[in-house]
């Protein structure tokens, strides 16, 4: 599929005109017509700006990918949720400050052995 048929599909798919997508991305519906009839490319700005308000890939757009959202590995997922965790052990901490030296605040963020 062409960058211009997923951009069209997509605006019509969601009951938008060229105008409130222009909108959306901060550029005229002057600038924004020619992407959609395959006159011009969107820069590397725009095309990520689309893709964030269609919530799809950049790769999905242009036809790079059929998979629309991205995909992640158990790798990427597993330290996404570490970091969640890590940042839910800081908000703790923070809510209740410590009577407790910096280095025992550390070892809580960072070692898993403890709980807070």
């Amino acid at each position: 599929m062409k960058v211009s048929e997923a951009l069209r599909r997509f605006r019509k798919r969601y009951g938008l005109t060229q105008a409130d997508v222009a909108n959306t991305l901060g550029v005229t519906q002057q600038s924004y017509q020619p992407y959609e009839v395959g006159k011009m490319l969107p820069g590397a700005k725009i095309l990520i700006k689309i893709a964030t308000t269609y919530g799809v890939t950049t790769d999905y757009l242009l036809g790079l990918s059929d998979k629309p959202h991205p995909v992640f590995n158990e790798e990427e997922v597993r330290e996404a949720f570490e970091f969640r965790d890590t940042i839910q052990k800081a908000v703790r901490l923070i809510m209740q400050p410590p009577k407790k030296p910096k280095e025992e605040i550390h070892s809580k963020l960072f070692d898993d052995e403890e709980e807070i």
